[in-house]
């Protein structure tokens, strides 16, 4: 089987993926509140800013009012799946002007972890596939393949002082920690 991928992957090594993709915009797309804290967290935490979304069809909509780096898709959720938000967006690429939602980065994230499900996530439209439970290496270096904001200025900037700011920062009193986490969800009545 062949399959087509959307845009192009690049080969990034060793802690430079944190620098290829900090100040990067994602889109999350999971249902689960626990697995969107951790995922934003996780995010947030390397300088990428996350908005969510907790279905398919939410997504699809955000895709068409926003400009994303990439999406982060579960594969099984209510209302509109991952797979078949992902045909959606793929198809929104026919439209007049919709060249960006051809080259748009499609991650699935996913406890599906078979071979099989990649295949299917990859037939679907998207770029890649990473199993859950999420590792955090694995995630950034699969993400640091698609993304690219290293021509936006002060990316690089912006990476060296987050990590000052994480190295010189104070270490959380015991107990502490387990704060809540919110996710931008943008609104929708417009």
């Amino acid at each position: 089987m062949r399959i087509h991928f959307h845009g192009a992957a690049r080969t990034v090594t060793g802690s430079q993926h944190l620098i290829e993709i900090n100040g990067a915009r994602l889109l999350l797309v999971e249902d689960n509140e626990i697995n969107r804290e951790f995922a934003t967290e996780l995010l947030r935490g390397v300088g990428i800013e996350v908005d969510c979304a907790v279905n398919g069809a939410e997504a699809v909509a955000m895709v068409q009012r926003l400009d994303y780096d990439a999406v982060l898709m579960d594969i099984q959720m209510l209302v509109l799946d991952g797979l078949d938000a992902a045909r959606q967006i793929r198809a929104l690429a026919r439209a007049e002007d919709g060249e960006r939602f051809a080259r748009l980065p499609i991650v699935a994230m996913t406890a599906l972890a078979m071979a099989q499900d990649a295949e299917k996530s990859l037939a679907a439209g998207m770029n890649d596939h990473v199993s859950k439970p999420i590792a955090p290496e694995r995630l950034m270096a699969t993400l640091a393949k698609w993304v690219d904001v290293s021509g936006r200025p002060g990316a690089a900037a912006r990476f060296r002082r987050r990590a000052a700011a994480i190295r010189t920062a104070p270490a959380r009193p015991a107990g502490r920690g387990n704060e809540a986490v919110s996710c931008t969800i943008p609104d929708q009545s417009r």
